[in-house]
């Protein structure tokens, strides 16, 4: 659900249709959600928000969006918060965009709802001081992801759940693994989702499954060792918060935002400077060949480290934020 507006203190909540079907029936979101089928529309509800004080938006970018809000803190001193998850790449858009956002969204925003460390970096370098940005959006759900089963009766297996993209990298992915068991590689690698990918099915020791819902997906993990995440690009990761939860050792490319928050390398996973086959091949037999007893004291930091990211953090994190702004 994405721009998602929610406003307090009579909780509303406004979003678009999210892209991927996840069924939300079982989540504990007790409020009624409006849809709305592109973020202009915000107006059509613009007597809904009269009395609101506290505004919380994402879809940064968006001029509906900006507009609203600065219309909101004239009218009725709204406080606004902008929910931010693009991390800091230095790239030349970011810094020349830094310079509209310190003099012209700066008038909009009061503070910032990041979801980790890469995202506060860019908030920094776009002129938000750093007391104004709040961390603890994102993380696991702790109703669906959570450990449930010891480490020593798992597959050896690698796991990848996502979308069959190349941004994601599954194309890597899946060559390397071809590469990994034709050297003797003992593991398997089961993927999970959709997409655009034409998957070879006749790779000896892959197995592929279809988009699942969250209870489906925790339960895979479960049965699995090391996640994978290799995105050329990817603002948070939420799946491999997911996966942590869930006791898994943790393999990503560094430009995977959450990875820096989540993966302390070498103990809980491993961290890819560089994306190749040869860089994937290799960690792949770096996983097969450690003892079980490192791999279950990997297990144990990322289930340590996910339990501050699940949905009691989320909202202590933003009750504070509440408190701090109004």
């Amino acid at each position: 659900m994405s721009p998602l507006l929610v406003s307090l203190p009579n909780l509303s909540i406004v979003a678009t249709k999210a892209s991927v079907p996840f069924d939300l029936s079982n989540t504990n979101l007790h409020k009624k959600v409006t849809y709305i089928d592109n973020p202009d529309d915000i107006y059509l509800l613009k007597n809904n928000f009269k009395s609101k004080n506290f505004i919380v938006f994402t879809g940064w970018k968006n001029k509906a969006w900006n507009k609203f809000a600065l219309e909101q803190k004239k009218a009725v001193n709204a406080k606004i918060v902008v929910v931010v998850d693009n991390i800091l790449t230095f790239s030349l858009r970011q810094i020349i965009g830094s310079l509209y956002f310190r003099f012209i969204l700066t008038r909009i925003y009061d503070a910032a709802f990041v979801p980790g460390i890469k995202s506060t970096n860019l908030l920094r370098l776009l002129g938000m001081k750093k007391n104004n940005i709040y961390v603890g959006n994102y993380g696991a759900y702790e109703k669906y992801f959570f450990c449930d089963i010891s480490f020593s009766k798992r597959k050896n297996q690698f796991l990848y759940v996502g979308q069959f993209i190349k941004r994601k990298s599954l194309d890597l992915l899946l060559e390397a693994f071809k590469s990994y068991k034709s050297r003797g590689g003992t593991w398997d690698l089961c993927i999970v989702g959709d997409g655009n990918i034409i998957v070879d099915t006749t790779i000896k020791g892959l197995i592929v499954l279809p988009f699942q819902q969250p209870d489906n997906v925790a339960r895979i993990m479960n049965q699995s060792k090391v996640f994978c995440l290799l995105s050329k690009k990817e603002h948070w990761g939420t799946a491999l918060c997911e996966a942590a939860a869930c006791g898994m050792n943790l393999l990503s490319y560094y430009r995977v935002g959450s990875a820096t928050d989540l993966v302390r390398n070498g103990i809980n996973g491993r961290i890819i400077y560089k994306l190749s086959v040869l860089e994937i091949v290799n960690a792949m037999f770096h996983y097969q060949n450690l003892s079980d007893e490192i791999l279950d004291n990997g297990s144990k930091v990322s289930i340590g480290i996910a339990s501050g990211y699940n949905s009691r953090c989320y909202e202590a994190a933003f009750l504070n934020m509440i408190s701090e702004i109004t």
